[in-house]
């Protein structure tokens, strides 16, 4: 028999009912809905419309929060105190739907969809989750809107006010123009790979008409610009704490003239640039082949327009990238990756009428930074951006290579007592460096810019009107107006800078690094004496002393990679000597990768002309040996050298 509650149960349950709605003042947003509405359509709503704006408003999900004490918590789960006079963005991924791909598929045990979110200076990433068609997101985030406030470019009067204002009144938050970006990442712990499966970047400010937003964000497809959606991401924004309601209207119309603003100065720039660039081609017929590049293709969800310097600005890591050499080893354990769904010219890099659409993409730095991996244009950017950061005059040059191609790379310059200037390029794809000397040559391995047509940099775009380009024959004094065509610096302040990605110390400085080298070299050994009894070749391994030996060889490496300090081997060599017996031989090849995927390294040692012959190894008494050194970085980037050798006897 059913329960029947009394009518005073029922009386009592909706009094505590009506008592929590007008606590959390439920009544009052429906009312507030109920009259915007009507004065903004001129009739009333009906049934299905209103619960739709209740819904949209986060009325319901703010109300079910606050019967779970889900405010209570928000510092907890971040893991962090708040500041009890600053005023938070609570931002939640409450899952996922429509994500067809994975429609009729099983999910993968190796594959897993990461979210990595930014918001000013502030980087979130997701719990993986699993891939499916509707992955259950489930995380909470908190940016310091203060914070951004104060780091947002604002003069030091508007400072000055933000810090002695009334922070009940929430009018000054519209003036706060920054997007949420997100990146939606499938990442393959078997590859150890990321792959950008969509994007978008989300306007914030709505959540400041009641305090709470509920919204579907349709991520675009990947990272090549295309509008089509992979799938809906269900997100909610909410102000903590929420004290002034501000009008829709108000907030509409700070977005529209931020919009007008914003599009009358990229007029006014491409005005000024097509002007700058037919003065530049007239100095003479020759300049019209140059590489000299004033816009690219800035690929988010959608396709930006932006001028090169846009994507430049001062970039400190403080305390996690210490100098400019870890700077440049850093940038090169990011993946050169050509992406053929772009559309590009060589090297992501033409030369281009200003007055007509670029027809190359660059992908943002966010995006670069969350795949671990991008093109040449990428690279140079955000090592330029690190250098700036640590008090370098960097700028990106662009020219050719020693084929003739097309190319980029990066150069810092330091004025010597004599007004002449010390010039030194780097090459961000491997973080090799060259001293420019008047009359100087490259080395072989250098595979840089070795003609300069132009640069530019944080505010600053030249080009030049030399007769000659070779690096060690041109003169980098951009202030000599003879030899370099130079845009003016007010005028490329007109555009707004591209967002800079804050870079993340490595999550791999509180493992125990030693253990994932040994379990790798178990891996490996094993992938190795797989590999031989295919073969029909017995596999004996010695993991004692020439394996400890080793390390010496491949922490030298490294050294000599971030250093550039000529390798020294001869301690190695006669550590290799005094451990073998007499008669007998040793060799090895050490193999760098970027990534810490067995499956992969064991693909690339069988295709290697230097590690196959040691795979293959025949005779008697041969014994293996392997050694794993890893080297981590911000971003979670690794520098992994494996060292495959052998001791046998000589024939």
């Amino acid at each position: 028999m059913e329960d029947v509650l009394s009518p005073d149960k029922i009386h009592e349950l909706r009094r505590i009912v009506d008592s929590h709605l007008r606590e959390s003042n439920v009544y009052g947003q429906v009312r507030e809905l109920l009259l915007d509405y009507t004065a903004r359509e001129g009739n009333e709503p009906n049934v299905d419309t209103l619960l739709s704006l209740v819904q949209e408003r986060g009325c319901i999900s703010r109300l079910i929060d606050s019967a779970k004490g889900a405010k209570a918590n928000v510092a907890e789960n971040q893991g962090k105190t708040l500041r009890p006079n600053d005023r938070y963005l609570h931002i939640r991924l409450l899952g996922g739907r429509a994500f067809l791909e994975h429609l009729d598929s099983e999910p993968s045990k190796h594959e897993k969809l990461i979210a990595s979110l930014q918001f000013g200076s502030h980087r979130f990433t997701s719990k993986p989750t699993i891939c499916s068609c509707d992955p259950p997101f489930d995380d909470s985030f908190l940016v310091n809107v203060d914070t951004e406030l104060t780091n947002n470019g604002t003069s030091e009067q508007l400072q000055r006010m933000l810090r002695h204002q009334d922070r009940r009144n929430s009018r000054d938050l519209m003036k706060l123009n920054q997007k949420i970006h997100i990146v939606l990442l499938r990442y393959n712990s078997q590859r150890d790979d990321y792959k950008v499966i969509g994007e978008n970047q989300i306007e914030w400010r709505n959540c400041l008409k009641s305090g709470s937003v509920s919204l579907s964000v349709e991520m675009g497809g990947g990272n090549h610009g295309l509008r089509i959606p992979i799938g809906v991401m269900e997100l909610q924004l909410e102000i903590l704490p929420y004290h002034t309601a501000i009008g829709g209207d108000d907030i509409q119309n700070q977005i529209n003239s931020e919009n007008s603003d914003s599009t009358a100065s990229e007029r006014e720039f491409l005005v000024y640039a097509r002007r700058w660039w037919q003065e530049y081609h007239a100095y003479s017929p020759s300049f019209a082949s140059r590489n000299v590049k004033v816009f690219a293709n800035i690929i988010t969800h959608l396709t930006q327009m932006a001028p090169v310097t846009s994507t430049v600005s001062v970039l400190r890591p403080d305390r996690i990238l210490d100098s400019p050499y870890e700077c440049a080893r850093f940038v090169s354990l990011l993946t050169f990756d050509y992406d053929d769904d772009r559309i590009k010219h060589p090297q992501g890099v033409s030369t281009m009428n200003p007055a007509k659409p670029a027809t190359d993409g660059w992908l943002n730095q966010f995006s670069f930074i969350s795949r671990k991996k991008g093109d040449v244009p990428e690279h140079c950017t955000l090592l330029t951006s690190l250098l700036l950061g640590h008090g370098l005059d960097a700028w990106v040059v662009l020219g050719t290579d020693a084929s003739g191609q097309r190319h980029m790379s990066v150069m810092s310059r330091s004025k010597s007592s004599d007004e002449s200037y010390s010039v030194i390029l780097w090459n961000p794809m491997n973080g090799e460096r060259h001293a420019v000397e008047s009359g100087g040559s490259f080395p072989s391995s250098w595979l840089g810019v070795t003609h300069i047509h132009s640069a530019f940099t944080d505010g600053s775009l030249v080009a030049s009107l030399q007769s000659v380009d070779e690096v060690h024959e041109i003169s980098f004094d951009f202030d000599d107006d003879r030899l370099w065509k130079s845009m003016n610096p007010i005028k490329l302040k007109l555009v707004k800078k591209q967002p800079q990605p804050t870079i993340t110390p490595s999550s791999l400085t509180t493992v125990d690094i030693s253990s994932i080298e040994q379990e790798m070299e178990a891996a490996m050994m094993q992938a190795v004496t797989d590999y031989r009894d295919q073969r029909g070749l017995i596999t004996t391994w010695d993991m004692g002393s020439i394996s400890y030996i080793m390390t010496q060889a491949l922490w030298s490496l490294e050294f000599q990679k971030i250093t550039s300090v000529p390798l020294e081997m001869d301690s190695f060599h006669a550590s290799i000597r005094k451990c073998i017996q007499s008669g007998r031989l040793f060799t090895g090849f050490p193999i760098h990768f970027t990534h810490r995927s067995p499956s992969r390294m064991m693909s690339h040692l069988a295709s290697s002309k230097h590690t196959t012959d040691i795979l293959e190894l025949q005779g008697d008494d041969i014994r293996h040996t392997i050694r794993i050194k890893i080297t981590s970085y911000p971003e979670d980037l690794v520098s992994v050298w494996v060292m495959i050798g052998a001791v046998y006897t000589a024939m």
